[in-house]
């Protein structure tokens, strides 16, 4: 409705839909005919970090512009009168090339966050401590991360990727680079398929039973 009025001043009118995947299928065949006819002089943003979970009618109609992490060096140039310099590799590293995650966010606190549940799998708990549906993700995004460094130090033997994980993995992971990989991937499988309502339960007792098998104990 809105981009079928006219534009006082401006020469077009925009519309962001952030977190496009989040679209049932209800919205996404009800949104698909103002793409396939969008209104004279307008202009509609979807954006997504799942565009994959989009549905093909809406994909086959967007041109896709992909939006990479920023390098090191440029993330340190954004946030750098912004971060405790002391804590800024650490914090710039857990962000991923994402300064906006860095300065909105608090990493250090979520890695200590992320090291609590991490205890309560290595005592075998048995209740979630998931809150919610994007607690789920948001602990699988550091695992994954976390994983990915291990990995990446066990090719590299880079000491410094350890030292930002030893408090959230002080006894370490164990395995070779193929069951990081492994490991990776099935957590990664599972982070795709949260959309779909999974049982916060079951998912825990999953993620629990695989991440036991790979974490290493005195």
């Amino acid at each position: 409705e809105m981009l079928s009025l006219k534009a006082l001043s401006a020469a077009y009118r925009v519309v962001i839909i952030d977190d496009a995947e989040a679209m049932n299928s209800h919205a996404a065949n009800a949104f698909l005919k103002t793409l396939e006819e969008p209104p004279q002089n307008s202009l509609v943003i979807l954006v997504s970090g799942a565009p994959d979970s989009l549905p093909d009618t809406i994909r086959s109609r967007c041109l896709t512009v992909r939006f990479y992490p920023l390098p090191p060096e440029l993330c340190r140039e954004v946030a750098a009168d912004k971060l405790d310099m002391d804590d800024a590799d650490t914090v710039l590293r857990l962000a991923m090339g994402r300064p906006g995650i860095a300065l909105a966010g608090n990493p250090l606190e979520d890695i200590k966050w992320f090291s609590s549940v991490l205890d309560d799998i290595k005592r075998n708990e048995t209740k979630a401590p998931w809150q919610d549906r994007n607690e789920i993700r948001q602990w699988l995004d550091i695992a994954m991360l976390m994983i990915r460094d291990h990995a990446m130090a066990l090719i590299t033997s880079d000491s410094s990727i350890r030292k930002i994980w030893k408090e959230a993995l002080p006894k370490g992971l164990k395995g070779d680079y193929e069951a990081m990989a492994g490991l990776f991937f099935r957590l990664q499988s599972i982070r795709s398929l949260l959309d779909f309502n999974l049982n916060k339960s079951i998912t825990w007792n999953y993620v629990s039973s695989i991440m036991r098998m790979h974490i290493a104990h005195a």
